[in-house]
């Protein structure tokens, strides 16, 4: 019998808090079908931190040596939550997990897929890579409309399934500050965003506080503020989703996935910037506002029963998905 039932794949251990958010929310999905955390091992670019955090066995998702050990042992490998497949940037995020999904097969794992985006994927190269990765699977469960869309013009047959993070339970906010979020993308649209929400801001004399779930998020929006393009109170880092700074906010607009779902589970309406569709899907799904080239903001949503049914279809979904997995 194979030590450990799952090894997990994603961006795990790389200092993003929607990824880490990706991390528990599978470890709690494991854990309503009666996988325990003794049985589950993580692939990380920090795995001493991912090690103590989670309390799971964790690797240097680097180390093709380990990877190749890990998966020796392992029933399966599943590629949990994330934008893993796209070439947005460069076809490096579809090389590495269609290397890893294929080290995995040659070790004798069952790989699988749960939560992902799928794309954008704009070249061949990426699109043929994704294509011959995502044929082998056992279970292919992505998280949002583009991503079923463009799985079907691949020829791959998916199921649809919820964000793992939309399972989390957080208490509803209370405040009335401004929760912003801006990523560094192409130059362009983080720009024309922190105009927008400036001159919004400076119209209705409104408090607004940054909330970083990166880094980069945190330096890029520090920039914007020091080039007068954004007057925010603070900067935040959050460590995690029960961080106070989203029990405090009265409204929130901003570009990373995990940051428009966190806020619309604390129950505060919200406007999403969609640099990517994953962000557009939830965006419309949850009854956000979404800024588009007029710049207009209108905050609306969240849609609680929609966020319910989120709930749980992800258990459901899993559920299906890991019968299929551990079948003969």
């Amino acid at each position: 019998m194979s030590h450990f039932s799952a090894v997990l794949c994603g961006f795990y251990g790389m200092k993003n808090l929607g990824d880490e958010l990706l991390l528990q929310g599978m470890i709690d999905l494991f854990a309503s079908v009666g996988v325990g955390r003794d049985r589950l091992a993580v692939l990380s670019g920090d795995p001493d931190h991912t090690s103590r955090t989670y309390g799971v066995r964790s690797v240097s998702r680097w180390s093709p040596k380990d990877i190749w050990e890990l998966c020796r042992s392992s029933q399966s490998l599943v590629l949990g939550g994330g934008g893993l497949f796209q070439d947005s940037t460069s076809v490096r995020s579809v090389s590495y997990y269609s290397g890893v999904m294929a080290l995995a097969r040659m070790a004798g794992c069952v790989t699988w897929v749960y939560g992902n985006s799928l794309g954008p994927l704009s070249s061949f190269a990426g699109r043929s890579m994704a294509r011959l990765a995502l044929k082998g699977v056992r279970s292919l469960a992505l998280r949002d409309r583009s991503s079923m869309a463009l799985a079907n013009r691949l020829g791959l047959k998916a199921v649809m399934c919820p964000d793992p993070v939309t399972a989390l339970s957080l208490e509803r906010a209370y405040g009335d500050r401004v929760l912003v979020n801006l990523r560094p993308w192409d130059g362009r649209l983080e720009i024309e965003a922190a105009r927008a929400i400036g001159g919004y801001l400076s119209s209705r004399s409104l408090t607004a506080v940054g909330v970083a779930m990166a880094p980069e998020d945190r330096d890029l929006m520090e920039g914007l503020v020091g080039k007068g393009l954004l007057d925010l109170e603070d900067i935040v880092l959050p460590d995690g989703a029960n961080h106070p700074v989203w029990r405090s906010g009265g409204f929130s607009v901003g570009m990373r996935l995990h940051f428009n779902v966190l806020s619309s589970l604390s129950g505060i309406p919200g406007v999403a910037v969609p640099y990517d569709p994953k962000v557009r899907d939830y965006g419309s799904s949850v009854g956000y506002g979404v800024l588009g080239h007029g710049g207009t903001i209108e905050p609306s949503g969240p849609d609680f029963s929609w966020l319910e049914s989120c709930k749980e279809m992800s258990g459901e979904v899993f559920r299906s998905c890991w019968k299929d997995v551990i079948k003969p």
